[in-house]
């Protein structure tokens, strides 16, 4: 700005003297135009200089707030999702009367009213054993496993079944018929005992699965738009509506929308759940939200639809807290997640 100024003054004094020679009154107008020019940029520099003196200020607040506000976020979040642990061993027994008898780690032995001893067996849920034979009254049992719970049953007939997060089961305390029929909602891995004369028929919302002697998983909730039932080893029958169809190892059929489609699979993604890992082959985000908000028993919501659409290949831990299981995800998918009044929001990365 020195500079600037020296050579407008130098200028000046060229002009002056040039005045001064040649007397002309242009000479004047010429050096009039010159000042008021000077007085123009001094004015300008002049209020920049205030302009600078309230804005920085003023801009140096607001980062700091935003800087606070960022920190609060993060710092409040963290702990939140950490906080949220996940679910155990638990499940509410309903007996033939209707009585709830609520099954935890503690033991368990009691007998129905028609001589069926139920009771607990080391950390493997409870089993059904009957003292009296085959021709009895037949009563029923619902095993109800709440959010955040898995528990599993050994049947009278030593078919084992383990129940995942919201889920029920209800079977004969007894098989006493030619078939032996359960009924569930919700998702199961079923291990059944072979009896070739007597069929295991297994009831839900959209199948009627048949098997003799072999493990399967059936994942089929009265709130979900779609099912499926995945056959790790023998063979079953299911049927949807008028649809049949003969599944064999390594298959899955799907009904969505009304329509059933079999597909090959890896079955550890799908038969695997009750050990210590979750596994995703590709499924989409919104699922795999359902499937964390049973087992840990918070909410979800997605901010941006398309998210919903995203999909994860890959394992979670399944007894750790939900904040490891986000960031794992996060690695992968482009998404990220917050904790809003208990609900986990899932947000599309820009």
């Amino acid at each position: 700005m020195m500079n600037e100024q020296k050579n407008i003054n130098e200028q000046l004094l060229r002009d002056w003297a040039e005045m001064k020679k040649l007397q002309r009154p242009e000479y004047w107008a010429k050096m009039n135009r010159k000042v008021q020019e000077v007085v123009r940029r001094r004015r300008r520099i002049r209020f920049i200089t205030y302009a600078a003196l309230f804005i920085l200020p003023v801009l140096g607040c607001c980062l700091y707030f935003l800087h606070v506000d960022s920190n609060r976020v993060s710092k409040n979040s963290i702990p939140a999702l950490t906080s949220i642990s996940p679910g155990e061993k638990k499940a509410i027994l309903y007996t033939s009367d209707g009585t709830p008898v609520v099954l935890t780690q503690d033991t368990l032995d009691i007998t129905e009213s028609n001589g069926t001893r139920i009771f607990t067996q080391n950390n493997n849920g409870i089993a059904y054993v009957s003292q009296v034979g085959d021709s009895v009254e037949k009563i029923y049992n619902t095993l109800v496993v709440p959010v955040r719970g898995e528990y599993d049953v050994t049947l009278s007939d030593g078919t084992r079944v383990w129940l995942n997060s919201s889920s029920s089961l209800k079977y004969p305390v007894l098989f006493s018929d030619s078939v032996r029929e359960v009924y569930l909602d919700g998702e199961a891995f079923f291990d059944v005992a072979e009896n070739k004369e007597k069929p295991f028929i297994v009831k839900t919302k959209d199948y009627m699965i048949r098997v003799l002697g072999t493990a399967f998983n059936i994942m089929d909730y009265s709130e979900d738009n779609y099912s499926h039932t995945t056959l790790v080893r023998g063979k079953i029958e299911m049927r949807h509506d008028e649809v049949r169809r003969i599944l064999i190892p390594g298959e899955q059929a799907l009904v969505k929308e009304g329509k059933v489609s079999v597909r090959k699979v890896d079955v550890n993604y799908y038969a695997t759940w009750m050990k210590d890992r979750f596994y995703f082959d590709g499924e989409s985000l919104e699922n795999i939200m359902k499937k964390l908000s049973r087992w840990y028993g918070v909410g979800a919501k997605f901010r941006d639809e398309k998210a919903k659409s995203y999909h994860f290949v890959g394992s979670v831990p399944k007894y750790g807290n939900i904040k490891d299981v986000c960031n794992v995800i996060e690695l992968t998918t482009h998404v990220r997640f917050e904790l809003e009044n208990d609900e986990i929001i899932v947000i599309a990365k820009e």
